[in-house]
């Protein structure tokens, strides 16, 4: 026997194609398969299809596939210094670098020790890597030591992430 026609759907990554799955409520259709007329992405990974698959002899039943799909992203922190003078935390530079399959995405960084939030810097879309740093505040945290950590906050397509801490010591 023939096989009959079935829609699928499937992502494309870094110009490969990935993960083709069955359209579930598409039908199997002996010798008419489903026709897909249309395809808009309002932003990267949101996507939707439209089209129709005919039923019975000449019956045209429309569809529309959305597929949401997001980038998972990845947070790393370098700190230049891991121990600085109470009043002098300017001199502390603290980048963030943020990784995804195929580009990283804009989007605001907040750094923070503990709850603190010591600065904030955004990303530009650029490669599928970008870094951006800043400096915190002088006075913002008393001496002792803390835990730093970054988090970006993700983009249309793209998952927010964490990067693990970093140690740092104000010193009086």
């Amino acid at each position: 026997t023939k096989a009959s026609p079935l829609a699928f759907v499937a992502d494309e990554l870094g110009y490969t194609w990935h993960g083709a799955q069955q359209v579930q409520g598409i039908p199997e259709s002996a010798g008419n398969p489903p026709l897909v007329e249309s395809v808009s992405c309002a932003s990267p990974g949101n996507c939707a299809a439209a089209g129709y698959y005919v039923k019975g002899s000449d019956t045209h039943v429309p569809f529309v596939v959305e597929r949401k799909w997001t980038d998972p992203t990845s947070t790393a922190i370098t700190l230049s210094k891991s121990s600085v003078a109470y009043g002098h935390e300017t001199s502390e530079k603290v980048t963030v670098t943020v990784t995804a399959d195929v580009y990283v995405a804009p989007g605001p960084v907040t750094i923070k020790a503990g709850s603190t939030v010591l600065c904030t810097t955004s990303l530009r879309y650029a490669g599928n890597a970008d870094t951006a740093s800043c400096t915190p505040a002088a006075k913002r945290l008393a001496a002792g030591t803390y835990k730093v950590s970054a988090t970006y906050d993700g983009f249309p397509g793209y998952a927010k992430s964490t990067s693990g801490w970093k140690k740092l010591t104000i010193t009086h």
